[in-house]
């Protein structure tokens, strides 16, 4: 059988271009996972440049680049077209790409992300009205979840047949055997992981804040933060303020082997997020078997039932936090059985290879 052709717009840093994050994670996981072993695949890198992003101009240039390689890629005449954005320029950029393959016979799926986006949107009516005109030409809108789809339907006005529910991918048999084969019990030290980037509206400071009370009565404890950003000063600067030196780690970026290493050492997963759109990190989490604790925010409530297959802790407030972290810390008898749960929520939902069907599928419609 003909394979189809794919032309796939996300991030594929060179080797050596140290850029971390969801994207990064993403396209690596189905590439991983087979992809171009099922589609002909061509691929157009986004990836940003610098992490702080570059300025404007620098931007703008390799935007165009970018637009020159998609040109010159659509004589390939690809069956379907997979674009990724983020919130910001990303989309802005990306929406053009989406315009200019509209005019081909491509099949077009545009896959917007990125909690921001929905911030940007109910905060900025001009970017809502760019929203509401871009998102007319993609052939289908991909949304994360439930949560995504309302808001595309319903504050960007894009028709409801349009918009297709594209479930997360990162639950990779790597971590599912983690998951299978974790063994819950009373086990010292309890380690808790962040993973993510390091900024304030990750709840970093609330993480570390609700950390140090917990550490004065508990004090088998370590809080193991894997990620860097624009609060990684800020942050070690607040685990000094609080004498916790010996109790908190910072790992820095984790990929493969080390951010498997920190996921089956963990005993928690906490993400206490002022916005997402749906993180990679959460999913990852629950895959490897860890009881998670996160916010109610973006397509998370889509995923997470409270108590069920995770905590959901109130936005920005260390005391429920602080509680929530004590419930799980004094009973792993309930560890183990959110462990569980959301071990098996990952691995009926969120593997790369039921993306990979659910492409083929939307593609050959």
């Amino acid at each position: 059988m003909t394979k189809k052709k794919l032309l796939f717009v996300g991030s594929f840093p060179v080797q050596g271009h140290n850029v971390f994050g969801g994207f990064v994670t993403d396209c690596k996981v189905l590439l991983d996972a087979g992809l171009s072993e099922i589609f002909n695949l061509k691929l157009i890198d986004s990836t940003q440049r610098s992490i702080p992003p570059p300025n404007l101009v620098r931007r703008l240039i390799d935007s165009l680049f970018r637009i020159w390689a998609y040109f010159r890629l659509l004589v390939f005449n690809p069956d379907a077209i997979l674009i990724l954005s983020s919130s910001g320029f990303s989309f802005i950029e990306k929406s053009f790409l989406v315009v200019i393959g509209h005019f081909g016979h491509s099949r077009l799926l545009f896959f917007p992300r990125g909690g921001k986006l929905m911030d940007d949107v109910r905060q900025h009516p001009y970017f809502a009205m760019f929203a509401r005109l871009m998102l007319a030409f993609p052939h289908m809108v991909l949304c994360q979840e439930k949560t995504w789809r309302d808001f595309f339907v319903n504050e960007i006005c894009v028709p409801a047949e349009k918009c297709v529910v594209m479930k997360s991918w990162t639950a990779t048999k790597a971590l599912l055997e983690i998951g299978a084969e974790r063994i819950y019990g009373e086990e010292t030290p309890i380690r808790i992981l962040f993973l993510g980037w390091l900024d304030r509206e990750k709840g970093i400071f609330d993480l570390i804040d609700a950390f140090a009370e917990l550490y004065k009565r508990f004090s088998f404890l370590e809080l193991n933060i894997a990620g860097e950003g624009e609060a990684s000063r800020a942050a070690r600067l607040r685990v000094k303020e609080h004498g916790l030196f010996g109790s908190v780690k910072f790992l820095g970026w984790v990929t493969g082997e080390q951010k498997i290493n920190a996921l089956s050492t963990a005993t928690i997963f906490c993400l206490p997020s002022r916005f997402e759109g749906l993180p990679n990190a959460m999913i990852e989490a629950m895959a490897a078997g860890l009881p998670v604790i996160v916010t109610p925010v973006g397509a998370i409530p889509d995923v997470i039932s409270d108590k069920k297959n995770g905590l959901i802790t109130p936005i920005g407030d260390t005391g429920a936090l602080a509680a929530n972290l004590k419930e799980l810390i004094t009973n792993h008898h309930l560890r183990e059985q959110l462990g569980r749960e959301a071990h098996q929520t990952a691995a009926r939902e969120f593997t790369p290879e039921h993306a990979i069907s659910h492409l083929l599928e939307l593609i050959g419609k």
